[in-house]
């Protein structure tokens, strides 16, 4: 859909050199201009370094080609913000500023996409991160495609509001916050549809602080995440660090895709559906601070199929596996499963999570009884369940690693006894009958949960 009228950025005036940022910005500026004034066209950036001070502001049916990834290199030097706003298209009072720190920004008519922009075969880097900067900012677009692109030392290597029937091909952001998003404008209706992320990649290499998710997508739905990667996270204190982090969206296909060296959680679900197949999730480590888990699922169903996960090494706090609030996995032939952390907790308001194996049998849990807090010195509950054989969890703050299960205790009307919930921490769990009591003589607060397991 680019026309082929052609504007090579050298015959508006802009150097290669990487020198004189001035010049360099307003001459490739104009060659956006004219190809956006001639109805579209592609806007040649031959090889080199193309200083620029300001955001170059590019528009659909415009193609901006470079000679290749570290051929042609557009490097922003300052943190000049754009200006101006656009009424955001199927919103209601709501415009996407252009007031930011972007490499690129792609503009949109007022109440209007931005069909067909392009972006290829070129590095987009600001020379100092700063927070809040992008690589790329494209608040609404249709039929967009970025191949080829590398982004560097920016808080978001690329930012949507809403972007539909496009493809993002070989685009890697490298020390970012945030790789790919699919932010929220704040209307939190969706973001997208039918989008396609083919062999990217996030490289986080140590140098920017967290917290930080490599796909941060909300919103969006049935759209496919191809052969993609996220690398070298690290979350060392309290803040969150995902690789994969979606939120209400549906219809979510993960082709092939994986993780190394990561630290942190690997796949995050919250409120949506998604299906993950071949996905390998390599060198995995535990943090020491904070809520992690290799998989954390939220109000969400989630699909595994033939998936490998490394142990995580040292666990630390980390969990396994987080499902909660009615939540629902399903492990089809799993290669390997999380492990090496704690085992899964909060299976409140009936939650499960279900292990298909080759045969087709399956191995279940499911929640019995929601967590409940006991405060004090001696604190202790009572509640009846039902006839069968339950896993208690229990949290102890005080007590180093969060949660861990107790041996496995049957209730079928004659007393059991389990004592080895956790050491250190002081807490007995007994079955009576079908009554189960926990009494607690650690300090500050505990809580516990009764999860039924199929033996």
């Amino acid at each position: 859909m680019i026309s082929g009228a052609s504007f090579n950025v050298l015959d508006y005036g802009a150097q290669n050199d990487g020198l004189n940022a001035t010049t360099t910005t307003a001459a490739i500026q104009a060659a956006l201009d004219a190809a956006h004034s001639s109805g579209g066209g592609v806007v040649y950036f031959p090889a080199g370094t193309y200083n620029i001070s300001a955001p170059l502001k590019t528009y659909e049916y415009v193609s901006m080609v470079g000679d290749g990834q570290e051929a042609t290199v557009i490097l922003k030097t300052t943190n000049t913000v754009g200006s101006g706003s656009q009424a955001a298209p199927n919103r209601t009072s709501i415009n996407d500023s252009y007031v930011s720190d972007d490499v690129v920004q792609i503009w949109h008519d007022a109440n209007e996409y931005a069909f067909y922009a392009q972006i290829r075969d070129m590095t987009l880097k600001k020379q100092t991160y700063a927070a809040s900067s992008r690589g790329i900012y494209a608040p609404r677009c249709s039929h967009l495609t970025i191949e080829r692109v590398l982004i560097i030392n920016v808080s978001s290597g690329y930012l949507t509001y809403d972007c539909w029937m496009s493809s993002l091909r070989n685009v890697t952001s490298q020390a970012v916050s945030i790789g790919f998003y699919h932010a929220n404008d704040g209307s939190g209706v969706g973001t997208g549809t039918s989008v396609l992320f083919q062999n990217c990649w996030i490289n986080f290499d140590n140098s920017v602080v967290e917290p930080s998710t490599g796909y941060s997508i909300f919103g969006l739905t049935y759209s496919v995440f191809s052969g993609c990667a996220c690398d070298n996270g690290v979350q060392v204190a309290a803040g969150n660090v995902y690789a994969y982090d979606y939120n209400t969206c549906n219809s979510i296909a993960l082709e092939g895709c994986g993780v190394e060296n990561h630290q942190g959680t690997v796949i995050n679900v919250n409120t949506g559906t998604v299906n993950v197949n071949a996905f390998s999730a390599l060198s995995l480590k535990g943090v020491s601070a904070g809520t992690s888990a290799t998989v954390f699922v939220n109000q969400s169903r989630l699909t595994l199929s033939t998936c490998r996960f490394d142990a995580i090494s040292p666990a630390l706090s980390t969990f396994n596996w987080i499902i909660q609030d009615a939540s629902s996995v399903v492990e089809v032939n799993p290669f390997s499963s999380p492990s090496g952390g704690d085992t899964f907790i909060s299976y409140t308001n009936g939650s499960a999570k279900n292990i298909v194996s080759g045969s087709g049998s399956t191995a279940s849990v499911g929640l019995k009884r929601s967590s409940i807090a006991l405060t004090g010195i001696v604190a202790s509950t009572i509640y009846t369940v039902a006839s069968g054989a339950y896993y208690v969890y229990a949290t102890i703050p005080n007590s180093g690693t969060n949660f861990q299960v107790a041996a496995l205790v049957v209730s079928d009307g004659i007393t059991a006894t389990t004592t080895n919930l956790k050491s250190a921490s002081n807490l007995t769990v007994s079955l009576s009958g079908l009554n189960v009591q926990l009494t607690s003589t650690t300090t500050g607060q505990a809580a516990w949960s009764i999860v039924e397991a199929v033996v």
